[in-house]
C-alpha cells in the first residue's frame, strides 16, 4: 500500500527541511518536476477537509531532497534524470520483492505472475519516462530559429547563469559550428521571458542565447552542443 501526503503538507515539510523552491509558486515548481518525469503524478482525493486535494507518495518528500542535493552539487538536468531513472528501477524491485517475500505472496501462487506482469510494465513505463524526459531536454533550437529534436554525440556541456535584467548571454563552446544543434534547458524561473533560442553561432567560440525578455533574477540554465 502506498502512503499519501497531501500536496500542502509536503511543501510545508519540504521548506523545513531547507528544500529549495526557486523564486516561484512551489505548487508550480511540483507540477514542473512531475511534467518532466521527476516526479509521479499526483492523486486526488478528499483530504483533511473534507475536500478534494492532491496527493503524492510520501516518498517525494525524499525525491524532492535528493534533487535539491543533486543541483546543489552542479549536476545537470540528464545527470538529475539518470539517477531518477536508477532510483525508479530500485523503487520497483523493492516493491516487488517486498510483496513476494509477504505471507499473502508465498500463499497465493496465482499472485506471482500477477506481480511478474506488474514488473515488466513498470519496467516499460520507465522507459518510456525516460525517454520522454530526454525528449524534453533535447528540443534545440539552430541558427534560423527552426526547432529540431534528436539524440546526436555530445561534443561540449556545461552550466551558465542568466543575471538579473539582462536578456542576451554568449556561451563559450570551442566545439560550436554553424551546423551544431544546440541544447538548452532552464534550471530556474526565468520569467518574465517566455521564450529563449539561440541568436548566433561563432564557429569555434560559442554561441548567444536570447530572451524575448530580460529575467527577473539571476537564473541558472544548461547547456549543450552536438554535432
Amino acid at each position: 500500500m502506498i502512503n499519501l501526503i497531501a500536496v500542502g503538507e509536503l511543501i510545508k515539510k519540504a521548506k523545513s527541511k531547507g528544500i529549495n523552491f526557486g523564486g516561484g509558486d512551489p505548487y508550480n515548481r511540483l507540477r514542473y518536476y512531475t511534467k518532466i518525469g521527476w516526479l509521479p503524478h499526483m492523486i486526488r482525493k478528499v483530504g483533511k477537509k473534507r475536500s478534494v486535494e492532491g496527493h503524492y507518495p510520501d516518498w517525494a518528500l525524499e525525491r524532492l531532497q535528493s534533487i535539491t542535493e543533486w543541483k546543489e552539487e552542479g549536476l545537470s538536468n540528464l545527470e538529475i534524470e539518470r539517477r531518477i531513472g536508477a532510483e525508479n528501477v530500485r523503487r520497483g524491485f523493492g516493491r516487488v520483492f517486498s510483496f513476494m517475500n509477504s505471507s499473502e505472496g508465498k500463499r497465493n501462487a496465482f499472485v506471482y505472475g500477477s506481480v511478474a506482469l506488474l514488473f515488466v510494465i513498470l519496467i516499460a513505463e520507465f522507459t518510456t519516462t525516460g525517454s520522454r524526459i530526454r525528449s524534453n531536454l533535447q528540443t534545440s533550437y539552430n541558427g534560423t530559429g527552426q526547432v529540431s529534436t534528436g539524440i546526436n554525440a555530445i561534443t561540449a556541456s556545461g552550466n551558465g547563469i542568466f543575471p538579473s535584467g539582462i536578456k542576451t548571454v554568449f556561451v563559450k563552446a570551442p566545439t560550436a559550428l554553424t551546423t551544431s544543434k544546440i541544447y538548452i534547458t532552464f534550471t530556474g524561473n526565468y520569467s518574465p521571458a517566455t521564450r529563449y533560442w539561440v541568436s548566433n553561432i561563432v564557429p569555434y567560440e560559442g554561441f548567444y542565447i536570447e530572451l524575448d525578455s530580460p529575467v527577473a533574477q539571476n537564473t541558472g540554465f544548461s547547456w549543450w552542443v552536438s554535432d
